[in-house]
């Protein structure tokens, strides 16, 4: 069987969208994944909470955090 994940779609004017802790929460959750560490899932988290609030300093913060994150473990892997 072919499952297709439908991924749900918000009004842009949805009051919940100027809630302070919708970027909070993606910021928590990302972080939590960059511990595990899973880059993969920070850096969707990351991105999909830049969509919903475009140049948020705690977002940009966890983004720049996986990004180093990636360059060690590239770094890591040519010794």
């Amino acid at each position: 069987f072919l499952m297709i994940r439908s991924t749900p779609t918000l009004d842009p004017s949805a009051p919940l969208l100027r809630d302070s802790r919708v970027p909070r929460a993606f910021r928590d959750a990302a972080a939590a994944a960059l511990a595990k560490p899973d880059l993969d899932l920070a850096d969707r988290l990351v991105h999909e909470g830049l969509s919903i609030a475009p140049g948020n300093p705690d977002l940009g913060n966890v983004a720049d955090r996986v990004r180093r994150a990636r360059e060690e473990r590239v770094g890591l892997g040519r010794r």
